[in-house]
């Protein structure tokens, strides 16, 4: 169930479909990602999708979804666009724990220089 979770979770994000988000993550979710300040609850989640991500289009290529019952990860590459509509592609990897049928933490690294 979790890796189809997961893949559903990146349609969603992909089409942005943000008010689906309920549909993937738990309404107490926390979302870590570098550069933000964490994210706490499915409010806070569909704001930041809809207002302060600098992303407005792009797909996520999954390259691999591994999970077990409680926990998982995925990486793969992102291309897109940011809200300058410069065009960008970097390499990505999330961490997640489940509850129920849903995603209760999600930290996203991403793989460029940064220190």
């Amino acid at each position: 169930m979790s890796k189809k979770l997961v893949n559903n979770m990146f349609s969603i994000i992909d089409k942005r479909q943000f008010q689906r988000l309920s549909e993937v993550f738990c309404d107490d979710i926390i979302y870590e990602r570098p550069g933000y300040e964490t994210i706490r609850g499915i409010e806070e989640l569909i704001h930041f999708y809809k207002n302060v991500r600098i992303i407005i289009l792009g797909e996520h290529l999954v390259d691999k979804v591994v999970a077990e019952q409680s926990s998982g990860a995925s990486w793969g590459t992102f291309q897109g666009q940011d809200r300058d509509l410069a065009d960008f592609k970097v390499r990505f990897s999330d961490c997640y724990t489940f509850e129920g049928k849903k995603v209760k933490t999600r930290i996203t690294y991403f793989f460029k220089p940064a220190i």
